[in-house]
């Protein structure tokens, strides 16, 4: 398998199979690649079928995974991830290889909607306080925290090797928190090597 990870501004090959990303927690098989990939944010297909396959982030979580017989790619972000987007993925795989793209590891989120989803899904081991927030570790209602992404994901595919790459530290890379625009990286994973 080859997984690459492409910087907004380089060429993205033009047989890239894409999943119409909404922040879903759906997956679909490719089988003849005119499948309907809209509201889907995972695709796989057996490895006999030789498409490559990608997902578009900015600080959310592509993952890339392969077995002896199937490959696939996730794009997970919070709601993905609380939504159980990438154990539905771990059910078509039988002991994957795992590799994670460059994210934002650790993000603030605010006590609303996104922090009760997190914490129904995980508790709160994944919030940290904000710094020079709380005093003592207590922390009032209105305030944010920080949601430990890296650690939850890490949580569900222990195995996973992580791109040590932080999106918000690298210019070249796309950061939604950090710039707030349209621009996004490509992950895409193919079975085919770079020779052939």
């Amino acid at each position: 398998m080859r997984v690459e990870i492409l910087a907004p501004n380089e060429s993205i090959p033009a047989e890239v199979i894409f999943p119409q990303q909404t922040h879903s927690c759906n997956i679909r098989e490719v089988i003849t690649g005119e499948e309907d990939l809209s509201d889907c944010d995972g695709i796989w297909c057996d490895r006999s079928a030789s498409f490559t396959l990608g997902v578009k982030t900015a600080d959310c979580a592509p993952i890339a995974l392969w077995d002896g017989q199937r490959y696939g790619i996730v794009h997970a972000g919070w709601r993905g991830l609380v939504g159980g987007i990438i154990e539905t993925m771990l059910e078509v795989f039988e002991e994957p290889e795992i590799v994670v793209g460059p994210i934002l590891p650790q993000f603030e989120i605010q006590r609303d909607f996104c922090y009760d989803a997190i914490y129904e899904k995980f508790g709160d081991q994944y919030f940290l306080p904000l710094p020079g927030g709380a005093r003592g570790g207590i922390m009032k209602e209105s305030e944010g925290v920080i949601f430990d992404f890296q650690s939850a994901l890490q949580s569900l595919i222990p195995t996973a090797k992580f791109d040590l790459r932080i999106t918000a530290q690298e210019p070249h890379l796309a950061s939604w928190r950090r710039d707030q625009d349209t621009r996004r990286n490509v992950t895409f994973i193919t079975p085919r090597y770079q020779n052939d």
